[in-house]
């Protein structure tokens, strides 16, 4: 393997995308038209963005011997992500999950776990660690994550996490986990989830006390804001055609990322991150829309007015 500028660990399934009037409501039966199946994640949209970009990236995890699996790297394939450390396991089926997609392009997602948790980390895997920029991963257990950070932070890398309201880490555990992270991404019910507070500021500066260097909130189609100990920036979201927001906040992450890396002030990496979510919603799909580095320059250079 080359070496890489950030690993993505877990957080990989595909995607079916089913098109709905609306919402059902309970015991009903509704109509709905399949769009496409397609590999998605949070994580590893993450990583083609991030590689869309221009970092080197390479993801690690466990697909199933079956159809959705072959999706799943085959897709990392299309975007140049190293998967030569995936395992693929015929005992379990790949993960999987459902978004309802409205006419005003929000999406409902139902994650379908099938996965027994994260991979397990030895040999080629293990000495990566020490020479990555950056790590990107949900939370894990402690005992499974503390090692990890200790081995990432030794090499002078970052780990950088997404908490999502879902997240199965919750309580004393999820406080170990940001102890050891460095940047931390999140929405408002994911801030909730960590702190008892949705307010990004408040919620935020609660998030900083454990330790990170860094806690980006995102916003939606109110732009997000970034909070360090010392700084803090917003940026507010571009009036675009939406056709879909499925992985906007993936896309967010990874452009943050690439310029978080690059040492850029917080205003600029925000405006950065900000944009290529916007460009990434104006098609169907997670990465149908991601940008390369060129094409948010460019964008950024014609709005610059509005920014």
């Amino acid at each position: 393997m080359n070496k890489i500028d950030a690993l993505f660990i877990g957080g990989s399934s595909v995607d079916i995308i089913l098109r709905v009037p609306r919402l059902p409501s309970s015991d009903e039966k509704l109509l709905a038209e399949l769009i496409e199946k397609q590999p998605g994640g949070f994580v590893s949209n993450t990583a083609c963005a991030a590689a869309r970009l221009g970092l080197h990236s390479a993801w690690i995890g466990t697909v199933g011997n079956d159809e959705f699996g072959r999706i799943l790297l085959d897709g990392f394939k299309a975007y140049g992500v190293d998967t030569s450390l995936a395992i693929v396991n015929a005992q379990n089926a790949t993960d999987f999950t459902v978004i309802l997609l409205e006419p005003s392009g929000a999406r409902t997602i139902l994650v379908v776990p099938t996965s027994d948790g994260p991979p397990h980390l030895k040999g080629e895997a293990h000495a990566i660690l020490h020479d990555v920029k950056v790590v990107y991963l949900p939370p894990y257990k402690p005992e499974w994550f503390l090692p990890l950070a200790d081995v990432v932070h030794a090499g002078g890398g970052l780990i950088a996490i997404d908490v999502e309201a879902s997240s199965a880490i919750k309580g004393s555990e999820l406080d170990a986990v940001l102890r050891n992270t460095d940047v931390v991404f999140c929405n408002p019910r994911g801030l909730a989830l960590m702190t008892g507070s949705d307010d990004p500021e408040t919620g935020a500066a609660r998030v900083l006390e454990f330790g990170p260097e860094c806690v980006c909130v995102t916003l939606g189609e109110r732009g997000a804001s970034v909070f360090s100990p010392n700084n803090r920036a917003y940026a507010p979201g571009f009036e675009v055609p939406v056709v879909d927001t499925t992985g906007a906040g993936d896309c967010f992450h990874a452009a943050f990322l690439c310029e978080y890396l690059s040492g850029k002030p917080l205003a600029e990496v925000l405006q950065f991150a900000n944009t290529a979510a916007a460009l990434s919603i104006q098609k169907i799909g997670p990465r149908a829309g991601l940008p390369t580095r060129s094409q948010v320059e460019s964008f950024i250079g014609s709005r610059g007015s509005e920014i």
